[in-house]
């Protein structure tokens, strides 16, 4: 499972990309996949420019008020994992 960006990260981040650093750089700077990185730009820039204070908290925020998925809420799923358990199946 991959991490959340810390706020340290997105420190470096926006100094790399002010410094005209490509996506690319920046993701092999930090030890990320280019495709997190572009995700983060796309998610948390602020009119056009990124700043990893806006950007850490823009990602809390939508993190605190995301709805949380309940998948045993589902009652047919629920009832096949009860099943499966019964027969003790992993």
């Amino acid at each position: 499972m991959a991490c959340h960006l810390t706020k340290e990260e997105r420190d470096l981040l926006a100094q790399l990309l002010h410094r005209g650093f490509s996506q690319d750089q920046i993701a092999e700077a930090l030890g990320r996949n280019p495709g997190t990185i572009s995700r983060e730009l796309a998610r948390n820039r602020v009119g056009g420019e990124y700043f990893a204070a806006q950007a850490h908290e823009l990602a809390q925020r939508r993190r605190r008020e995301r709805r949380r998925q309940r998948k045993l809420d589902d009652p047919e799923l629920n009832e096949a994992v009860r099943r499966s358990l019964v027969l003790c199946h992993s």
